[in-house]
């Protein structure tokens, strides 16, 4: 799936070039790479080398131990530049509540304790995801974002807290003015860092009826991450529910590789006679 956007265009044209750039005689693109890719995929996967670490137990560092009535999962990790302190951010049960924050200084060998986060972290949740991210001067901060459930769905605003000290004290939740399924699961800067994009999953208008699961937006913030601008689908497919988005730049940092789940779980190929 390939999705390009230039780092010299606008917040419009990002959002055309990903939008529109992708469609060729009413039919994307990548999905035409996708089918074709799909169906060399067995023979991919044979020639891949596998290598088991499951059972090599002196590779495994338990960061949050659960059991059989706590469930801690969809951690998110953040290697800060001195290539050693990692922090790691996650929810409490299957998209439940966030909260949870603890930080390594040797690379992940060893990890804190939970560390203090304001009361406001446990009313967001579903996955929470963490960056460091610019503002259009240089300055570097940590920002977590998480999504305020509604009626028990994580259909609601999206939230996101701030450190200005690399995670030695951190703000409370606020509301980023969107409405996601998913915080942001992929942030990148562009234009030489004067601007972010990010990207999430959001429920289409209409899904009720239309049965559509998932379509992918993105955003864009002038500030650093502290406003976005309104999210704007750039993924919406019929067949598909793609979801949980994240972008790759490519070597010569002019394109933006997109690579995206489907909520169906199976790609559905379709077919003509």
């Amino acid at each position: 799936m390939r999705m390009i956007s230039k780092q010299h265009e606008t917040a419009t044209e990002v959002g055309q070039a990903s939008s529109l750039s992708i469609v060729e005689g009413g039919q994307p693109r990548w999905l035409s790479y996708l089918f074709c890719l799909l169906g060399f995929w067995p023979v991919i996967a044979a020639a891949l080398p596998t290598l088991d670490l499951s059972s090599d137990t002196n590779r495994h560092v338990i960061i949050a131990q659960g059991t059989e009535a706590v469930y801690q999962g969809h951690a998110t990790t953040l290697l800060l530049p001195d290539g050693k302190t990692i922090f790691c951010v996650w929810c409490m049960n299957h998209g439940g509540r966030s909260g949870p924050l603890k930080r390594s200084d040797d690379g992940g060998l060893t990890w804190s304790d939970l560390l203090p986060v304001p009361e406001s972290w446990t009313k967001v949740g579903n996955c929470p995801s963490i960056y460091r991210l610019p503002d259009p001067q240089g300055k570097m901060r940590l920002f977590v974002f998480a999504v305020l459930e509604l009626a028990g769905r994580p259909d609601g605003a999206m939230h996101f807290a701030v450190s200005e000290d690399d995670g030695k004290t951190w703000s409370d939740m606020k509301t980023a003015g969107l409405k996601s399924v998913m915080p942001f699961t992929t942030i990148v800067p562009i234009e030489g860092g004067k601007k972010l994009l990010g990207m999430t999953n959001i429920r289409p208008d209409g899904a009720a009826t239309t049965g559509k699961k998932a379509a992918v937006a993105q955003s864009l913030s002038t500030d650093g991450g502290f406003t976005w601008s309104p999210l704007q689908i750039v993924c919406d497919t019929d067949g598909f529910a793609p979801c949980e988005p994240a972008l790759v730049r490519s070597p010569n940092g002019k394109e933006l590789l997109c690579l995206m789940r489907d909520e169906n779980k199976g790609m559905k190929r379709t077919k003509s006679e």
